[in-house]
Order: structure tokens, then C-alpha cells, then sequence
């Protein structure tokens, strides 16, 4: 994940543009290497995608095609000191897993919103959208937020057909989220099968007002489990998550907790993501966090997208049509 130093009314410093290149030394800058070396730089028809995609999701598609991730999946080998269990790779975003994960997402509102249940782009997800307008390009999952007192009714509607009853969304009830997914289609190329559900998947994740034991006179908003069982430390004031506010997300809008939220991440440096989601692979070794840093100015400059400090414009490289790489500036605000 990645992020900078920030207040809640800003995020991004105002010299980010001009940034220059990060002076810590890393630990592993292989990671970066890879990650430079495997951006796409073409704007052309994104593969491996079943036609659903297409046909439920233009803009999201458009998006995939204009705005430049991971051209491809990195090799099954260790990344410098890192290697995952089996030599599963880096987790990383490609574009074609970005536009069918983010036209689940889009499904997923759409039925939920059907049912008066708001969806809220969440943890990872939220971090995304505010600083790439979609999915962080080293990671490879989406996360989202429904509020508990809905967790009934969201159950009673997994599984349930959406677009024109044409797709079915299937669910799978893990230990501290639903994962939502779609089955294989003969077409799809971008999918892995695991025990029970398929990747990719949107992890939605319950939150409620309750009481924290630490500080007993103070709500805060707190992640729940399926079974009503609060979750770990993860908390939130109340006001910090309420009122929700307006995020573009890969080609879509949708609601998402005040940005203030993110401030429970360490947003002064980039990181790898620790676990592959894709594969539901774990790191072979302990890994502390500073063997996953990134060069978060490197991914700037070689054209990873990323959103300027105003909040609504979109920055990316591309070739162009003569053959040269050329910054777009594209408006995404709400």
C-alpha cells in the first residue's frame, strides 16, 4: 500500500510532483525494479477478460484501457530476500484484473443498492481510490464496508442473479468477511479456483457504533465479524467515518468513509502488499515491513496513476500514437 504524510483535509503534499527520488536506501529494491519493469505502456483492448465485463461495465473497461497497471503477472520466483510459500509472486494489479474486479464491485453495489444497502469502498480500497482513483497498483484485492445492522439482508441476497438476472455473484463466508466472486465462465481467463470461492473476490467487511473496552465513555465505528464478534483493534471515531463522502473508483463513483479514515496507515512511504490474494499464498519467511517498500516516486515518474493534491485529477503515463511516453491529466473529481 502506499500513501504520504497527511492532515485530514489533505493527503497529498503539494510537492509530490516534483518529488524527487525517495533518499532512504531499500532494503529490497527489487521490488521496485519489478514493478518498474512490468508497467504496462500501451493503451490497448485489455485480454483475458469474460464478456460480462464488456457489456455491464463500459466505463470501468475504458478506464482499464486508458489508465496504465501491470502489463503482467510477475514471475513465480523470489523477488530479492522474498519469496512466498509455493514461489507465488509478488501480489501485484494487473489491467485486466483491475476492470473484472472493479465491474464485481460494480455489481455488488448495484445489488446491494436495490436492497437500500449503501456499499462503501473500505481499508485498501478507500487508500486506493483517494491516491490512484482505483485499486493500489501492488495490490490485488478490493476491499468494502456495509454496515452491520444490513448483514442479514446481505446474506439473503448473495447468490442472487444481478445485471438483468444475466451474471450470479457467488459468496463465501470467511472467518472476518463474505468474499463475493463470480464462477468461471467458458471466456475468463482472469480467475483461480480455491476452496469454496474463486479470485478475484471484493472482501465486505461489517462495521457498527459500539463502545471500544479502551476507552469505554467513546464510540467508534468498529469492524464486526459475520458472527457479531468485533474484530481485533480496528476502530474508528465516529466522526473521522461519518459523514461518508464521494470516491471515483477505476471508471465508477461510490461512497466511501471520510478520508480521515486512512490515517491508520503510515502515510509517509509505499509498501508491497504481504499476502497474495490471487493465490491465497503467504510470504515462505517472516517479513517486516520495511523489506516491502517501494520507491513511491519511481512509480510516479515510470506512469503509475496516481491523483494530485487537488483530489480530482488523475496523472498517468502512456505512449501515444507517435510513439512517445506522454503525461494525461484526466478530471475524476466528484
Amino acid at each position: 500500500m502506499m500513501g504520504f504524510a497527511s492532515t485530514s483535509s489533505q493527503v497529498r503534499p503539494p510537492s509530490f510532483i516534483e518529488c524527487k527520488e525517495h533518499s532512504a536506501k531499500l532494503i529490497n529494491p527489487t521490488i521496485t525494479t519489478a514493478l518498474k519493469e512490468n508497467i504496462r505502456t500501451l493503451q490497448k483492448p485489455v485480454s483475458d477478460l469474460p464478456s460480462w465485463v464488456g457489456t455491464f461495465c463500459p466505463d470501468i473497461y475504458e478506464h482499464y484501457y486508458k489508465v496504465p497497471y501491470l502489463a503482467t503477472y510477475l514471475p513465480q520466483r523470489p523477488l530479492g530476500t522474498l519469496s512466498f510459500t509455493d514461489n507465488a509472486p509478488l501480489p501485484i494489479m494487473t489491467s485486466s484484473l483491475g476492470a473484472k474486479s472493479t465491474c464485481l464491485l460494480k455489481l455488488l453495489v448495484e445489488m446491494c443498492e436495490g436492497e437500500g444497502i449503501e456499499v462503501m469502498i473500505y481499508a485498501g480500497g478507500q487508500l486506493g481510490a483517494m491516491l490512484h482513483g482505483g485499486p493500489m497498483p501492488w495490490d490485488d484485492d478490493i476491499d468494502v464496508a456495509i454496515e452491520y445492522r444490513h448483514r442479514e439482508k446481505f446474506e439473503e441476497l448473495c447468490g442472487e442473479t444481478v445485471a438483468g438476472g444475466e451474471v450470479r455473484l457467488g459468496c463465501f463466508r470467511a472467518w472476518n468477511a463474505w468474499k463475493v466472486f463470480k464462477g468461471k465462465g467458458e471466456d475468463d481467463r482472469t480467475h483461480w479456483k480455491h476452496d469454496g470461492y474463486n479470485s478475484p473476490y471484493i472482501d465486505v467487511y461489517f462495521v457498527e457504533e459500539r463502545f471500544y473496552w479502551r476507552h469505554p465513555f467513546t464510540r467508534y465505528i468498529r469492524e464486526v465479524r459475520p458472527d457479531g464478534e468485533t474484530t481485533g483493534e480496528q476502530q474508528f471515531r465516529v466522526d473521522d467515518f461519518y459523514p461518508v463522502e464521494d470516491y471515483y473508483y477505476g471508471g465508477m463513483k461510490l461512497k466511501g468513509p471520510g478520508r480521515a479514515v486512512a490515517l491508520r496507515y503510515d502515510l509517509s512511504r509505499c509498501f508491497a502488499g504481504g499476502y497474495n490474494h490471487r493465490l491465497e499464498a503467504f510470504f515462505a519467511d517472516a517479513v517486516d515491513k520495511e523489506e516491502l517498500e517501494i520507491n513511491c516516486c519511481a512509480m510516479y515518474e515510470v506512469g503509475y496513476p496516481f491523483v494530485k493534491e487537488d483530489g480530482k485529477t488523475l496523472t498517468y503515463r502512456i505512449r501515444n500514437k507517435l510513439g512517445t511516453m506522454e503525461r494525461y491529466d484526466v478530471r475524476v473529481g466528484l
